[in-house]
């Protein structure tokens, strides 16, 4: 757990944790994810809620493993057309006005969850 730790970025070397597979960062000051988010392999669970997050990676959709997405209370407006990659994502929570920006993955994904 990395909750309200006022994390500002991630460390480079977290794409050395493979074997991780759930992240909680809630409640930090991340503006963005890098790209060595995407290279963690095994993540099922990804809870970036209240943070600043104006942008997800283009690689995003690498997190292929991804079966929930907890992304509230960010600042992003869009999402890399990758997305649609994660075959195992079946639970977003988003806010209401961001559900807009998820709805093109309904084609490639099937959500058993999306609030």
């Amino acid at each position: 757990f990395c909750n309200c730790n006022n994390i500002k970025e991630l460390p480079g070397s977290i794409k050395n944790l493979n074997k991780l597979e759930i992240l909680y960062l809630k409640n930090n000051n991340l503006t963005e994810l890098n790209n060595s988010i995407t290279c963690l392999s095994s993540l099922t669970i990804l809870d970036i809620t209240s943070n600043n997050i104006i942008s997800f990676p283009s690689s995003f959709g690498n997190l292929t493993s991804l079966e929930r997405l907890y992304c509230g209370q960010n600042k992003f407006e869009t999402i890399p057309d990758s997305f649609s990659k994660l075959s195992s994502l079946f639970y977003i929570w988003c806010d209401k006005d961001k559900k807009s920006i998820f709805d093109f993955l309904k084609q490639y994904i099937n959500f058993r969850y999306f609030y």
